[in-house]
């Protein structure tokens, strides 16, 4: 995979604002409202940032040192669960890596990552809960 090299005085990415809480239905038809995908995170080294978020479709910029590459993810939601004794409240996820490749891309550049985004957005594929 190729990677954009960073300039010493281009180190972030802007993160884009989105609601504090996602909508969305339970079974029953009432809303339920789930703890929305962080703005910016750290996992592996790698510091997250997102850039672009239309409705569950996102991008996020992805660096570590002077490496950046980008993330296209389709937002994914649970409804909660309760895991040794302690409850999870409901939320959305970010795609596993068993889900790349068909809920998240990786791509060399932002220009790639936001035809990648069109891409997934004219499949008109919903989020769904897990």
């Amino acid at each position: 995979m190729s990677t954009e090299s960073l300039s010493s005085d281009s180190v972030g990415c802007k993160a884009a604002r989105h609601p504090s809480c996602a909508p969305g239905l339970t079974n029953a038809g009432s809303e339920l409202l789930f703890k929305p995908l962080p703005e910016t995170f750290t996992k592996h080294g790698f510091q997250f940032v997102q850039i672009v978020r239309e409705g569950d479709l996102a991008i996020y910029c992805k660096t570590k040192g002077r490496w950046r590459g980008y993330e296209v993810i389709r937002i994914r939601r649970h409804k909660g669960y309760t895991v040794g004794g302690k409850q999870v409240e409901p939320a959305e996820v970010y795609p596993g890596n068993e889900k790349w490749g068909v809920d998240g891309f990786s791509c060399a550049s932002r220009t790639d990552a936001h035809i990648r985004m069109a891409k997934m957005a004219s499949l008109k594929v919903t989020a769904g809960t897990l």
